[in-house]
This record gives C-alpha cells, structure tokens and sequence, in this order.
C-alpha cells in the first residue's frame, strides 16, 4: 500500500525472541518512537490495528503527542475461536458447589473446578465469548461480573475504569467463590 499512496506511511515493531530474521523496530512503541517516525503527528490522521489493549495503550501515546481522537480510527478483527478442549458439566437445579460460575445472560450454570478459567468453563458449555491471546493482554475477553470474587494472573488489558466497573478477563478469572457474568 506504501508503493500506492505516497501518503501512507506504515509502522510495524515486533516483540521476538533474539535471533529470529525480524530486522525491523523491535518491542513496544512509545511516545518517543511515534514522535520520531512521524513529525508533526498531530496534523495527520492515524489508522491503529492490532489487538484491542495494544489499540488502547497507543491510543494514548497519540493523545499524548497531541493527536485529536478523531483524527484516529481504531479497527480490530475477532479472531478464530479455540476448539474446546474439556467440556464441562453443567450444574442442575437442585445441586450446590462450592465454586460455580453462572452466565446470567446465557441462562447457564456450570461448576468451575480450582484453576479453571471463567472462559474454559463459558467453552465448556456453549457461551460464547469472544477471545484472542489467552494471555490477559488483549482485552477481547472483557466480561462484567456481576457478584462474587475472582483472583487473575494478569490483568493488563484492564484500565482502572474497566476494573471500577467490574470488567474481568474471563481467560485469567479463575473464581474464588461462587460467581454471576454477565454472559
């Protein structure tokens, strides 16, 4: 597309291990590295793809460096789902576990066993919700709990308001006692 419009310009900066034949930017992109590969940012429009907390986090980086929010357009692609590994049994009516996760809007119940995830457990038993990385940095996994508690390994891709708000990372929220999402 470079070739095509003189007027675009495309940045691509890898996160690799060393050694791999990668020979352009390496790591994540900060206020410094934009500012430097674009002067005069500010006066231009800026189209950012990618994983929607990379979006997030450069979304800021560029109203950091003056960047107007509508000179900026975000565009994110869902990605393929995951097969299910292990389906899970839902609970019945009558029967109480100590640790289980409801999908309010689903209508589903399932019991989650130690360590599993709000997401493995959603896969379990049919309620979709959207996922990428699997890892807490991407953010497409965002779910709003509804009552009870959950522990997350990583939580990155929240921002302070997603956490005020309730908003959890159904690929790390592993459920401390019985739990309700909005789902």
């Amino acid at each position: 597309l470079q070739e095509l419009h003189s007027n675009l310009n495309v940045y691509a900066s890898m996160t690799r291990e060393a050694g791999t034949i990668w020979m352009g930017l390496r790591g994540y992109f900060t206020e410094g590295i934009v500012g430097h590969l674009v002067p005069e940012i500010e006066k231009r429009r800026v189209h950012v793809c990618g994983p929607p907390g990379m979006m997030d986090a450069m979304v800021e980086i560029l109203r950091g460096l003056g960047v107007p929010d509508e000179q900026v357009k975000t565009e994110a692609f869902g990605p393929a789902k995951k097969p299910v590994a292990q389906p899970a049994t839902p609970v019945e009516g009558g029967e109480t576990e100590a640790t289980k996760v409801t999908f309010k809007t689903s209508g589903k119940s399932v019991p989650l066993p130690a360590g599993q995830t709000v997401l493995d457990a959603a896969e379990g038993i049919g309620v979709d919700i959207d996922n990428s990385c699997r890892s807490g940095q991407c953010g497409l996994c965002k779910v709003k709990l509804l009552s009870g508690k959950v522990s997350m390994e990583c939580d990155d891709a929240l921002s302070e308001e997603d956490k005020a708000g309730g908003l959890i990372l159904a690929c790390q929220a592993v459920a401390v006692e019985p739990i309700t999402v909005e789902e």
